[in-house]
């Protein structure tokens, strides 16, 4: 059996979902705006300060935009969102990472781009780049940094394998889980805490039997802890103290169940553990010796125990201490208390949860002895925004200066983007200082500039105080901040609203006031006002107007009805949203896109089945809604998968696209797009000019994710895609 010593900075603490990780004897933090701050040991420079001074308030680091952050025993890393990572402390064994042993007082950059998750074990270093590809460097006498050796490396070396998409690290032992669901482990095993039913270290990675893993922690010295996609909870390794709780002291090498069900949320002391019910409840079992576990006892617990109270949300372990916060935004601790470290003004150490001074807590985490929490700041939005566009480009609609076609994003010129909306060919976005700029195809005006010019980087649009952009196929539709509504281009059909059908280069008004919200199809507009009607006006050949006619109109006409609350079109189709959560349609209907379970045309509002509708989006010939639950539905023509159910079968009424949490959708000619709340994008559908954005032409019928985070509004256009990115400054 291989022995290990096991030092303090052992016994480190990773939280990696909450962007923020103590280690050893040090604290830092990303807060929301990007900015990076740490304080406590800095022996070795692991605070980044250029100094080895120890701290006891928190000092920033220079730069902005960090965004993710992990730790070592004695070394830092920091993610920014360009892709970039950043590195600094001891650096013995190369942990660093920078091909050299040097110690850094200082952020020095590793090699590469595009990483995109961190992790740190004692003296060696995780991290996963977007494209799923596993690199590992620092320490590596057992074997833990898995490149089948027992050399220590300086640099970043490639683990076999692609498709990785979870890291975790132990002291002497990293962990892994692919796509696929299998977990892989390796180095250090003198306990069993690879999960391979051996004692033997592994310099390469071995599987851990089971599939569907979900989610891993391994925080503790030598245990580990993973929780599957049903919601069971596993565990293996040291279990002398109860910390496996499976209601022995036996030490496992390979997973055993945890009783119970439903676990969310996973967390480990050194010799402890914590999990989250789907249900609030919180449970807590192993080491007890300072009252970590939380249940008014000093008492070893072998299987999970409840902690009293509910609705909690998160939770973090330390050392010998537990953090724990509701979803209320109160924050909670309990344990060891010798530092100060459960914030409760006191040196008392603590059995049951006492309440941290302060409210509106919103991140945590729990260092060796020192905890951090972070609340929400306010954002600022400005230079911090920046706009990228992915697609077809022959007519110049990226507006990155070319007519070159992309399979992944690239940056359009300029900060301070505020909107954006895609046309068949053109794109439209918005500053935040109410400038609005315009590019791509311009035969029929659609650019607004009074030219009929094809433009391939932006171009401004006369007047200011815009506030609101749409964009039809080749037509554009724009609102001003006095309620006001001005359009522009192709008007054979009378889509301008202006009462005639000539086709305009520059902003004309449409008639009235008060205009709140607007919409464009292919060759018709729609647009509500602040009193809750909804109006609309051009090709009506499918009944897309709603007014119970097939008749053209050159101006605005009402909808019946009234209390609209919410408004999109297809091409040839119209979607509209009541205040009362009802989703209403109308217009063609032949592939099964206005979701009534039909295909018959619909001339006025007919409403799809099912409450709660929140935001809606039409697509060429098919539908896309999001209900306030977070579930994402769609129907209609399913050529190139693009309702996103796995299939490419259409859907005459609302299928559901798998995922949950979604938080912005758009659509565009034959793909579709949708935003989670965690700021991932994702796509589907038709891919054959790189509108998708993964950086390849492959037609995808699920949603596949594009690199990065932080995407703060998404656009669709006939072969191309726009999407925001925010940082806050």
């Amino acid at each position: 059996m291989t022995t290990i010593t096991t030092t303090k900075c052992g016994a480190w603490i990773l939280d990696d979902t909450y962007k923020k990780v103590q280690s050893g004897y040090w604290t830092y933090d990303a807060t929301f705006e990007g900015e990076l701050w740490l304080w406590g040991r800095n022996t070795y420079g692991q605070l980044g300060d250029n100094t080895t001074t120890c701290r006891s308030s928190p000092i920033q680091i220079p730069g902005t935009s960090w965004n993710d952050i992990a730790g070592g025993c004695q070394h830092s890393f920091a993610r920014k969102t360009d892709g970039t990572l950043w590195v600094w402390g001891s650096n013995v064994y190369g942990q660093i990472g920078d091909n050299t042993t040097t110690y850094r007082s200082s952020p020095v950059q590793v090699p590469g781009t595009q990483w995109n998750d961190i992790v740190g074990g004692n003296s060696h270093s995780l991290a996963r780049k977007s494209d799923g590809t596993l690199w590992v460097w620092g320490y590596n006498v057992y074997g833990q940094i898995g490149d089948n050796t027992r050399t220590q490396r300086s640099s970043p070396v490639q683990i076999p394998g692609t498709s990785w998409n979870d890291i975790g690290g132990g002291g002497y032992h990293s962990l892994a889980r692919k796509s696929d669901g299998t977990l892989w482990a390796w180095g250090a095993n003198p306990y069993g805490s690879l999960g391979d039913n051996t004692t033997t270290p592994r310099s390469s990675p071995v599987q851990v039997p089971g599939t569907s893993w979900n989610d891993i922690a391994s925080g503790g010295c030598h245990h580990s802890l993973a929780r599957k996609s049903d919601g069971t909870l596993w565990s293996w390794g040291y279990n002398s103290f109860g910390s496996l709780g499976d209601n022995t002291r036996t030490q496992r090498s390979s997973p055993v169940q945890i009783p119970g069900t439903q676990w969310n949320d996973i967390a480990s002391g050194s010799f402890h553990s914590l999990a989250r019910k789907s249900d609030g409840t919180l449970w807590s079992w192993g080491a007890n010796n300072y009252g970590q576990i939380g249940d008014n006892t000093i008492t070893q617990r072998s299987s999970p125990v409840q902690i009293p109270g509910t609705q909690w949300n998160d939770i973090a372990g330390g050392d010998y201490h537990s953090l724990a916060r509701k979803s209320d935004g109160t924050l909670w601790s309990w344990g060891l208390n010798q530092f100060g470290q459960l914030g409760d003004n006191t040196k008392t150490y603590r059995s049951s949860p006492v309440q941290v001074p302060g409210t509106q807590w919103n991140d945590i985490a729990g260092g060796f002895y020192h905890p951090l929490a972070r609340k929400p700041v306010a954002p600022v939005f400005g230079e911090g925004c920046t706009l990228w566009a992915w697609g077809r480009n022959a007519e110049g609609q990226l507006g990155d200066n070319t007519t070159t076609n992309r399979s992944s994003p690239v940056q359009v010129p300029g900060t301070q983007w505020s909107d954006i909306a895609g046309g068949c060919s053109h794109s439209l976005a918005r500053k935040s200082d109410g400038t609005l700029w315009s590019w791509g195809y311009n035969n029929n005006g659609q650019l607004g500039d009074n030219t009929t010019t094809c433009r391939s980087s932006p171009v401004q649009i006369p007047g200011t105080s815009w506030n609101d952009i749409v964009s039809g196929s080749i037509h554009s539709l724009a609102r001003k901040s006095d309620g006001t509504l001005w359009v522009w281009g192709r008007n054979q059909y009378g889509e301008l609203g202006d009462n005639t059908t000539t086709c305009r280069s520059s902003p004309v008004q449409v008639p009235g006031t008060q205009w709140n919200d607007i919409a464009g199809g292919n060759y018709h507009s729609l647009a509500r006002k602040s009193d809750g009607t909804l109006w609309s006006w051009g090709s009506n050949f499918f009944g897309q107007l709603g007014d119970n006619t097939r008749t053209n109109r050159s101006s605005p006409i009402q909808v019946p009805g009234t209390q609209w609350n919410d408004i999109a079109s297809g091409s040839l189709h119209s979607l509209a949203r009541k205040s009362d959560g009802t989703l209403w349609v109308w217009g063609r209907n032949d592939s099964g896109e206005l979701g009534d379970n039909t295909t018959t045309n619909r001339s006025s509002p007919v409403q799809i089945p099912g409450t709660q509708w929140n935001d809606i989006e039409g697509g060429c010939v098919h539908s896309l809604a999001r209900k306030s639950d977070g579930t994402l539905w769609s129907w209609g023509y399913n050529c190139f998968g693009r309702l996103g159910d796995n299939t490419t079968t259409c859907r005459s009424s609302p299928v559901q696209v798998p995922g949950t949490t979604w938080n912005d959708i758009e659509s565009g000619d034959l793909h579709s797009l949708a935003r989670k709340s965690d700021g991932t994008l994702w796509i589907w559908g038709v891919n054959a000019s790189g509108e998708l954005g993964d950086n390849t032409r492959t037609t995808r019928s699920s949603p596949v994710q594009i690199p990065g985070t932080q995407w703060n509004d998404i656009a669709g256009g006939n072969n191309h895609s726009l999407a925001i990115k925010c940082f806050p400054v």
